[in-house]
């Protein structure tokens, strides 16, 4: 038995065999008479016959399920009454995997099909080659389990699918070829889930590479029970009563909750044997066993198969701090003014009470663009007692400009401008200070320094955008004019000068000349957790768009897993090639990704512990873009880079109650890194971060 897409079980009332259109239309209506025709075919060119065919509306309303019907001996199939509109189709062979128009593996990149009332549409389609993943499921004495419901979620592309095992524990599934990771929750009762073969967490599950008419096989055995209790006491050595008590495995994967009781006891039974991260929440404050603020330097609890694990922990000490913000340069307090979720509520002053007693930071802001943002020093909260700090904001810088139309010179609402660095400018999640009807926009709590413009006319995109150069559009950076912000003033940018749309496309692959997909396709870089507004991502046959350009030179990032390279296959983006864009107009760009080298390393604090929980960008030196990034784990990273660049490093991680960023500066120097790649790899660099 196979199951289809979760987003389609909710589905109830649907017609299979002919399509059952919405109620009768008035007597005086013409019902439409538009119509879908076709047939489909094997991988091996032969019909498809008993494939069933699904139809769902494109276009905006992506995608509402209307009905299915099943081809005939041939192959063909048909839908008829249909208006005219967008549509979607799927198909789904008997015991195969289920794939969309057109060859696609995912409803969501599925192309869509113009229908015309009354016109006759022919879609024929060829069913995409498949693999099968089999094996069986076994309990700890060896017998298969029955009924127990397997999932198998495709990782290079999306898509999933799911079967149940037979009667001895056994099962078959029809996928389409790609990297998949095999799961089953075997608790009734429980989301616990376990990865083939034996593992708590996806990161750790064995990766089954299925290939085209090919099979792999993935057994397992269902780990054994166990269960945990344990108590909490305060700081005074009191019972903590009811507090929250969460169990997750090492990667986040809930197993299991409980409140203490009057004594401070909790009990967790019907755990899968393993090792897992234990959480309090308790007063306001979450804390982890045993004794720590955060998730990453949590002690395993340990759970073992037939046995119940006991822990005991005490809630820190707490203290509470009192900031007072002042202006950095008159010095008079700021009466208005926010600490994280508290506010001063026009005293000057917010106390922020018990606050556990480790070193920590708080982030201080106002309400209004007039200061900027400050994060305060590290302040370490004494037990039972007030600390009282002082932290000083400083006045943010503003810039105006006029957004216009180059020919008519009428002003255009509705383009957004966002000021971005000089050096290393990065396109943010979201959009800049947007023009009113007039044409005006203010940017406002930037700090002092140069900025460059770039504009994004979101309302009409019909214009291009642009970097705002002195007299007009630009796609280089540096021929942008500078705008030199002066902190607690507002300042005239240039005019924004725009220029009808135009667009770059083509088709990215690899050195083999094989199709690369999902590889992102963007003016700038970004740092992981943020992105630009406008993601274009290459699809499975590695085709991309990129519209919405003014009729400029433009150099393009293009991004796989972090991984990125310049137009012309460059890291550095002042040695691109830029792709001449003409209004109205799509040039073409394609490009053969260049192999990289690897980057690899440990991050470690200055006593040896290692550091994780967060990223590391690599920054060529020429412009300061993130060229590769990757995630630290367990103090260690890997990630591939292009070779021969002058590259530093900077990062995000978390230490402790502490997160720590920036540039990486050797505790021995006062300048970041500089480190120059080879022709091969791998390149090895072992970071220590100053944390003290």
């Amino acid at each position: 038995m196979t199951f289809v897409r979760l987003r389609r079980a909710a589905l109830s009332g649907a017609v299979l065999g002919a399509l059952v259109l919405s109620a009768a239309p008035p007597a005086l209506a013409a019902a439409p008479t538009g119509s879908i025709t076709g047939q489909v075919t094997t991988a091996a060119g032969q019909p498809a016959a008993d494939t069933t065919v699904a139809l769902y509306s494109g276009g905006e309303n992506l995608r509402d399920f209307i009905g299915t019907t099943v081809t005939e001996p041939d192959g063909s199939y048909r839908f008829g009454g249909l208006k005219t509109a967008p549509y979607v189709l799927s198909f789904t062979p008997s015991g195969g995997p289920e794939q969309f128009y057109h060859r696609k593996s995912d409803l969501g990149a599925a192309d869509d099909i113009a229908v015309t009332d009354g016109v006759a549409t022919t879609v024929d389609e060829q069913l995409l080659a498949s693999g099968t993943i089999t094996g069986q499921i076994r309990d700890a004495a060896g017998t298969g389990v029955p009924d127990l419901l397997l999932s198998f979620t495709r990782h290079d592309e999306s898509g999933f699918s799911y079967r149940l095992t037979d009667a001895d524990g056994r099962y078959t599934v029809a996928v389409l070829p790609g990297t998949y990771t095999v799961s089953f929750r075997p608790l009734a009762d429980s989301n616990q889930q376990q990865f083939v073969p034996g593992r708590l967490d996806e990161e750790e599950a064995k990766r089954f590479e299925v290939p085209a008419d090919g099979e792999v096989v993935a057994d397992d055995t269902v780990l054994g029970t166990g269960s945990l209790a344990g108590r909490l006491s305060t700081a005074a050595g009191t019972p903590a009563v009811g507090a929250d008590v969460s169990l997750y495995s090492f990667r986040g994967n809930p197993a299991g909750n409980a409140s203490t009781d009057s004594a401070g006891d909790f009990n967790i039974t019907g755990l899968l044997a393993g090792s897992y991260q234990l959480s309090y929440y308790h007063g306001g404050l979450s804390q982890y066993y045993k004794g720590k603020l955060a998730p990453e330097q949590a002690d395993p609890v340990v759970v073992t198969a037939g046995e119940e694990t006991r822990v005991s922990d005490s809630l820190l000490a707490t203290g509470s701090v009192r900031i007072t913000a002042v202006d950095a340069v008159t010095g008079s307090i700021i009466g208005r003014f926010c600490v994280e979720d508290w506010c001063s509520n026009g005293t000057g002053r917010v106390t922020i009470p018990n606050r556990p007693t480790v070193p920590q930071q708080f982030r201080v802001y106002t309400d209004s663009p007039t200061y900027l943002m400050t994060d305060t020093e590290w302040i370490t909260p004494v037990p039972n007692q007030t600390v009282n700090i002082t932290v000083a904001l400083h006045r943010a810088a503003r810039v105006t400009a006029t957004v216009l139309d180059r020919e008519t010179r009428l002003p255009l609402r509705g383009v957004c401008v966002t000021a971005l660095s000089v050096r290393d400018p990065r396109l943010p999640d979201g959009h800049g200070d947007c023009s009113n009807s007039a044409g005006v926009m203010t940017l406002g709590a930037l700090k002092a320094g140069s900025y460059h413009l770039f504009a994004d006319p979101i309302d009409d995109r019909s214009y291009g955008r642009q970097w705002v150069g002195p007299s007009g559009g630009t796609g280089d950076q540096r021929s942008a004019a500078t705008v030199v912000a002066v902190a607690g003033t507002t300042v005239a940018g240039p005019t924004v000068l725009l220029d009808r749309a135009g667009a770059i496309g083509g088709r990215v692959t690899n050195e083999t000349g094989a199709p690369v997909a999902d590889v992102r396709v963007n003016l700038l870089g970004y740092q992981p957790g943020s992105g630009p507004p406008d993601d274009i991502v290459t699809d499975s046959d590695g085709r991309y768009e990129v519209t919405g350009l003014g009729p400029y030179a433009w150099p393009l990032l293009f991004q796989q897993d972090g991984f990125g390279q310049w137009s012309g296959g460059v890291a550095n983006r002042h040695d691109a090639t830029p792709v001449t864009v003409t209004a109205g107009g799509t040039s073409g760009y394609d490009l053969a990704l260049r192999p990289g080298i690897e980057l690899r390393g440990t991050v470690r604090s200055q006593d040896g512990r290692p550091l994780g929980g967060g990223h590391l960008m690599v920054h060529n030196t020429g412009t300061g873009d993130i060229i590769s990034f990757t995630s630290i784990g367990n103090g260690a990273f890997s990630l591939p880079v292009l070779p021969n660049q002058s590259v530093q490093l900077s990062y995000g991680i978390s230490d402790g109650g502490r997160y720590l960023s920036g540039p990486y500066v050797p505790c021995s120097g006062t300048e970041p890194a500089v480190f120059a790649l080879p022709e091969t790899g791998p390149f090895t660099i072992d970071m220590v971060i100053c944390t003290r």
